[in-house]
């Protein structure tokens, strides 16, 4: 599935640390950490989130062929990017 612009609630890219920003997008939009899941394709930046935030919901997005990387993600859905 591709994603559009329209299918996000809060759109954050900035040079603040990550877990930072998870916070901030929560309480922009008035739910709990509980609801979100962060995404990301390295492994050092989802360790770092579940550290900070003490939270699970850290899935690999793998990367895509504009980053110059593989250009299918894998067929298991788990590790989509959604």
């Amino acid at each position: 599935m591709v994603l559009k612009r329209t299918d996000i609630a809060c759109f954050v890219a900035n040079w603040t640390d990550k877990a930072e920003n998870i916070r901030q997008i929560a309480a922009m939009l008035n739910i709990g950490l509980d609801s979100l899941v962060f995404a990301d394709d390295n492994p050092a930046e989802r360790a770092i989130v579940r550290r900070e935030l003490r939270w699970s919901p850290c899935r690999n997005c793998p990367r895509t062929r504009r980053c110059g990387r593989p250009r299918s993600p894998p067929p298991d859905i788990s590790n989509r990017c959604v």
